[in-house]
């Protein structure tokens, strides 16, 4: 019995349209969960849902610049990566401050189907077809959805780290240097990556046609970018250190996940007063993504750099963000794909299995983003 004509065009479309496909529907269902909560009058206005959280901050300083007083122990602006906020302030000259929002939406979005698109060539030829449009599925519309197209440095993020792997594999060093600086100057572990790479090389490096010189380069490039912010603090607010001492009015420490994550489950387990009635989710989710990562490091399907990137990227906020919780752990684990691709490799093989995972990852975007448009908080 032939295929319907439908999935035969499906499984001859090029993997890169599969993906844009699968941007364009996780949008579309972005919109359909918003006009639900809206028509249940719990909506806030869009202008309101792309200006809140971590816009807030990528919006004021694309606006008004850094700003940062060592003495305040009150929540400021460098802790956040500058690379996002200067495209918002070159959008800010055409869209204007109201507009602002919704071009930094537009940005994100739009980094992201490149990202998605730049993640299916990668993908192609080295997963199984069913396993790749799954694992694009999940970067689509799965829990992180949302975040894709807020004006959140997410999409960016994800983007260079696709552009990054993509110059590697092509053997186009220069670009790759490029790309990691960026991605340093994207976020505070943006050199994750780099050094993902570097590592990986150093550990092939007794063997023939290794490239560690080129891998350091590119890990210096990245180690380069965090510099460049670090002196520019220096010189423009009188603290390189600003971006470190900054996280501590967030309630981040470094090393302080023993002492923040593990007492607060403790109380949570022995029902404490006071505890609440959730468990930690950040700490909890950011231990799923280490395990996670560890079970990806054997899978020998996934190149060696994904892997080194996905473990690293899952003890970073385990190591070196604890503190009295780990904050956004959702939507930074989106950016680790190596583990998503991991994911969807075994379950790509049952249909039902397959099925299950989609529906579960679109419905868990699908709960995110509607609690988010309401305003509240979503880690």
């Amino acid at each position: 019995m032939s295929a319907p004509p439908a999935a035969r065009l499906f499984a001859e479309m090029p993997l890169a349209t599969v993906a844009a496909a699968l941007w364009l529907a996780g949008r579309l269902a972005l919109l359909l969960v918003y006009l639900a909560v809206w028509s249940a009058g719990r909506a806030l206005p869009p202008s309101e849902v792309l200006a809140l959280w971590d816009s807030t901050w990528y919006l004021g300083i694309a606006r008004d610049g850094y700003a940062w007083d060592p003495s305040s122990g009150a929540w400021q602006n460098p802790v956040f990566f500058p690379l996002w906020p200067m495209l918002l302030a070159g959008a800010r000259v055409v869209a204007g401050d109201a507009g602002l929002p919704f071009a930094g939406a537009a940005l994100s979005s739009l980094a992201h189907l490149a990202a998605l698109v730049g993640l299916a060539k990668l993908l192609e030829g080295r997963v199984e077809r069913r396993a790749a449009v799954l694992a694009l599925l999940f970067m689509a519309a799965g829990p992180t959805a949302l975040y894709w197209s807020l004006p959140y440095t997410e999409s960016l993020f994800f983007a260079l780290c696709v552009a990054l792997l993509l110059a590697w594999e092509r053997r186009r060093p220069g670009l790759a240097a490029a790309c990691a600086f960026a991605l340093a100057l994207s976020r505070s572990n943006g050199w994750l990556l780099p050094a993902a790479i570097a590592a990986v090389e150093l550990w092939r490096a007794r063997g023939a046609g290794n490239r560690l010189p080129q891998a350091c380069a590119v890990a210096a490039a990245g180690a380069a970018g965090t510099l460049a912010f670090l002196a520019y603090c220096h010189l423009a607010l009188g603290d390189a250190t600003a971006p470190m001492r900054g996280q501590r009015a967030w309630g981040v420490e470094p090393f302080g996940f023993a002492a923040g994550y593990l007492p607060r489950m403790s109380a949570f387990l022995r029902r404490e007063p006071g505890a609440g009635f959730g468990v930690p989710l950040d700490g909890t989710w950011a231990l799923l993504c280490l395990a996670g990562a560890l079970w990806a490091a054997r899978r020998r399907g996934i190149p060696a750099e994904w892997r080194a990137f996905a473990l690293l990227g899952a003890l970073f906020p385990v190591l070196a963000l604890g503190g009295d919780g780990i904050r956004s752990t959702i939507r930074y684990s989106g950016v680790l794909f190596p583990l998503w691709v991991a994911l969807a490799a075994p379950l790509a093989d049952r249909r039902w299995s397959a099925a299950a995972a989609a529906f579960a990852a679109v419905a868990a975007g699908a709960a995110v983003a509607a609690r988010f448009y309401t305003g509240a908080w979503v880690q």
